[in-house]
């Protein structure tokens, strides 16, 4: 399993996407990584962001422009998770006229939300430097470490592949 490489020009970005990983948002989680790396690469544009990176800031959502509103972001039955969060994402860029997110999620996870934007018509931007850190504390078990991540996402992926999202 490849870690990502960073792909087109973070200036031509028109927005900033965040893909939460795991469920905590402490000051050393994944979220709260992620949620600084968006607010860095913001420079201006529109953030938008799965609830649990938005609420690992005390005020989040004064800091983030939208929250996806997707209450099953975190659950793997049906539409949900990545892909739940993705339609929402895409929705909104629709609405909003926007053409070229840069997709800010964990390392491990990245390439495949990159591959599941595509299918959906979305062309994003990666940024260097995504954390690479796994969520130690999470209520989702495979979000714990590599060690769960690589058959969690190998099963995830044929899954996924069966039902056309990747």
């Amino acid at each position: 399993m490849n870690i990502y490489s960073p792909k087109g020009e973070i200036l031509d970005g028109d927005c900033v996407v965040g893909l939460c990983y795991g469920t905590s948002l402490g000051d050393a989680s994944v979220n709260k990584k992620l949620a600084k790396q968006m607010l860095h690469l913001s420079a201006g544009r529109p953030t938008i962001a799965d609830p649990p990176i938005v609420h690992s800031f005390k005020h989040g959502d004064k800091l983030f422009t939208h929250t996806i509103d997707s209450l099953d972001t975190n659950k793997i039955i049906g539409r949900s998770g990545t892909w739940g969060s993705l339609l929402k994402v895409k929705q909104y860029l629709d609405d909003h006229h926007l053409k070229k997110p840069i997709l800010v999620a964990q390392a491990y996870h990245v390439n495949r939300a990159a591959r599941q934007a595509q299918r959906l018509g979305i062309t994003v931007i990666i940024p260097k430097n995504l954390p690479v850190a796994f969520d130690k504390q999470s209520e989702q078990f495979w979000t714990r470490s590599l060690y769960y991540w690589i058959p969690f996402n190998i099963l995830g992926s044929i899954l996924l592949k069966w039902r056309r999202e990747l």
